[in-house]
């Protein structure tokens, strides 16, 4: 294994850890702004009625 293999291993690493991370952190804000807008309309339903 040369130092550029080296290199390209860790720098893919890197990024997968990278992009896992901001896909989780991205995915949990989605979801947590898909919560509260539903709770928003069902709230707003309740009020509307």
């Amino acid at each position: 294994m040369t130092q550029g293999d080296l290199f390209c291993w860790v720098v893919t690493v890197c990024a997968c850890i990278g992009l896992t991370g901001f896909t989780g952190w991205a995915i949990t804000c989605l979801a947590s702004d898909v919560k509260k807008r539903i709770e928003e309309m069902i709230s707003g339903k309740k009020d509307r009625w």
